[in-house]
C-alpha cells in the first residue's frame, strides 16, 4: 500500500466512523478525499509514510526466515511476484497466498462495513 492509499483510507474511515463517536469533523477537511485542501492532504500523506515505515519495521521482526524468505517476502509486500526459490518450493506459494487471502478478508469486511453508506 503507498502512503497515499493509506491517507485516503484513514480519511475515508475517519470521516465515515467520527458521527458514530459522537464527533463533527471539521468542514473545511469533511469533504471526499479528492476535494480535501491540498496541505491537509499533504500532512496526511506524510502521516502515512511514517506510519507504513514503522508497520514495515514491525512485520520484519521475529518471524525467523530466511534470507531467501525474506526476499520472498518483500517481493509480496511491494506487490511483486517473489522470484527467489524458497527450501521448500511449496514455501513462496504459501506465503503469497496467505498474504492474498489475509487482504482479501481485510477488503472485504471493509467493503461490508462501508456497503451502502457511498453515494
Amino acid at each position: 500500500m503507498k502512503a497515499e492509499q493509506l491517507a485516503k483510507l484513514f480519511h475515508e474511515t475517519y470521516e465515515f466512523l467520527a458521527p458514530g463517536f459522537g464527533y463533527k469533523t471539521r468542514e473545511a477537511s469533511a469533504k471526499p478525499w479528492e476535494d480535501v485542501p491540498e496541505n491537509n492532504k499533504k500532512l496526511m500523506i506524510a502521516v502515512a509514510e511514517k506510519v507504513l515505515l514503522v508497520v514495515d519495521t514491525e512485520l520484519h521482526k521475529d518471524h525467523g526466515f530466511t534470507k531467501k524468505q525474506q526476499e520472498a517476502y518483500d517481493a509480496i509486500m511491494a506487490g511483486k511476484n517473489p522470484s527467489v526459490d524458497w527450501p521448500r518450493a511449496s514455501g513462496k506459494t504459501y506465503l503469497y497466498n496467505k498474504i492474498k487471502e489475509d487482504v482479501a478478508l481485510i477488503r472485504k469486511a471493509f467493503e461490508a462495513h462501508f456497503e451502502g453508506t457511498q453515494e
